[in-house]
């Protein structure tokens, strides 16, 4: 993975998050909790209504809420469709929600429910798919489907264990068909693949056993995508131009360099300072990205990533360890670290730690032309301290989970949920204006909703009605599903970068908003 000097994305954070003169302002919220975890929400124009899947207990479900008062409203029957199943993502377009569903034993074929949204109540199409379908998306025209299999295995090097193969399947709803394929094209490439920076490293476990999807981004056109391989530090990128889709490349994230000049992060859970950025050369990250989204400005087409980490942690397989049972590396000794790389890294690399605590934006060859560096935790640490949970910062940090991107006001702004600055129970999503990124601006920091209605925000969907805009959140440690109506407006002066006033952010002190949005 090349990083391209276009944007300049490791420069200083004053110079990689330009001065705005605009600001996020929230003019309302509603939610309401649904169960002990709220994971996925995907909104649904035609009937103003939010489907989210989440969690009560071991129990997973698909819930409906009514977008305008945030009232629940009902419940998406995926159980008699699909026995002992448990749904892990939802998506709506083309006047159908589809449903990923893992299997009651996530080693085998998982299933996706197709309900059309007209008529909830009549039986679904159901299509077979891999093991451990973990999300699903929609074409922009609504006709097809991309799930990403994540294929976990149930263990390794134990008896029993099973390691059943990543793959990717592609839905073609007009023709009732789906397609499913995997990495066994590249299984001769581990070598290749592992000195490019690809990490391979599960016991015995083939190339198309260790790939594992976890996200998919349709490209605007729909004829390719990108896909990610979290815990694998890289991107699988897909032909969808055929009848059936193809894995072309596959290429590495890289590695971000936390040597002086380079980048900072807070490396340790016990030194008592919030945001205590630190640097050291031969600490790496490895970008390891989670959620991912396309997007097109000035013509060209971009795809906007989650750098949140994922350490393996299976019977047969720990990888994570503290840096100092590595070495003496002083105030980095709290760090989490890999102890199987499984890639060729940086000559100089000591320490290599789980995700870029950042966001990343790749061009259509997947090259990163923008890294947020730093500033997603000099952002907490300077304006926000309460809503930093220092009991992380030895691992992954704020840990950027979800991406959307929403046109508001005439901006186009790219929303990052912070799964773990949730400090005195204040979950926190960042906004950035990326309207001119494809002139070779960088993203301008717009302003945060930092809210006690959230703790771990995990999945994002934004929709506008009656030409309003709005961010529905789905928090995994509350249980909340938390609708914020959103303005950017003008500030009146151009401000640094934390110079934002208080119109930019929310703290919300209860529990749930009455009002309608």
């Amino acid at each position: 993975m090349r990083t391209l000097s276009v944007l300049a994305g490791l420069l200083a954070a004053t110079a990689v998050l330009p001065a705005n003169a605009a600001a996020l302002k929230v003019r309302g919220t509603t939610s309401v909790t649904l169960g002990d975890a709220s994971e996925i929400p995907a909104y649904d124009a035609s009937g103003d209504r939010v489907f989210v899947v989440g969690l009560n207990g071991d129990t997973a479900f698909v819930k409906i809420v009514d977008a305008k008062t945030s009232t629940e409203i009902g419940t998406l029957d995926t159980h008699s469709y699909f026995a002992g199943g448990a749904a892990n993502s939802v998506a709506v377009g083309g006047g159908k929600v589809a449903v990923a569903i893992q299997a009651a034993n996530k080693t085998d074929p998982g299933r996706v429910l197709v309900y059309d949204l007209a008529n909830l109540g009549a039986a679904p199409q159901s299509y077979t798919v891999g093991a451990l379908p973990d999300q699903v998306s929609f074409s922009a025209d609504g006709t097809r489907l991309l799930v990403a299999n994540e294929g976990e295995p149930s263990s390794y090097g134990k008896p029993g264990s099973v390691d059943p193969e990543g793959s990717i399947s592609y839905i073609n709803l007009a023709a009732g068909t789906v397609k499913t394929t995997g990495f066994g094209a590249f299984n001769a490439m581990k070598s290749d693949l592992q000195t490019k920076g690809v990490r391979i490293f599960g016991p015995g476990a083939s190339v198309a056993q260790d790939l594992e999807p976890e996200y998919t981004a349709f490209s605007p056109d729909g004829k390719s995508a990108f896909v990610t391989l979290q815990e694998n530090n890289a991107i699988a990128v897909v032909d969808l131009d055929g009848p059936e889709p193809v894995v072309t490349d596959i290429i590495p994230l890289g590695f971000k360099s936390y040597a002086p000049g380079a980048n900072r992060m807070d490396p340790s859970d016990k030194d008592g300072i919030k945001g205590n950025l630190q640097s050291r050369a031969g600490v790496y990250g490895m970008y390891m990205s989670d959620a991912i989204k396309s997007f097109t400005s000035n013509g060209k087409t971009y795809f906007v990533t989650a750098d949140e980490g994922d350490a393996r942690e299976w019977d047969g397989l720990v990888e994570e360890v503290r840096a100092s049972t590595l070495g003496d590396y002083g105030v980095f000794n709290r760090l989490g670290v890999t102890s199987a790389l499984g890639a060729e890294g940086p000559a100089d690399g000591e320490l290599f730690a789980f995700g870029g605590r950042s966001f990343s934006i790749l061009d259509e060859n997947g090259n990163r032309v923008f890294d947020s560096g730093d500033v997603i935790e000099q952002i907490m640490a300077a304006r926000f301290p309460d809503a930093v949970d220092d009991g992380r910062s030895d691992n992954k940090g704020p840990e950027p989970e979800g991406v959307e991107i929403g046109i508001v006001d005439g901006r186009m702004v790219l929303f990052v949920g912070l799964e773990r600055s949730n400090g005195s129970s204040l979950g926190s999503v960042l906004a950035f204006d990326i309207t001119d990124f494809g002139l070779g601006v960088a993203p301008k920091y717009l302003g945060a909703i930092i809210s006690d209605l959230l703790g771990r925000p995990e999945g994002l969907s934004f929709f506008t009605r009656d030409g309003k805009s709005f961010l529905a959140v789905a928090d995994e440690e509350t249980g909340n599903l938390a609708i914020y109506a959103l303005n950017v407006v003008s500030e009146p002066a151009v401000m640094g970068l934390f110079g934002l006033g208080l119109a930019g952010i929310v703290a919300m002190r209860r529990r749930r908003a009455k009002a309608a949005l």
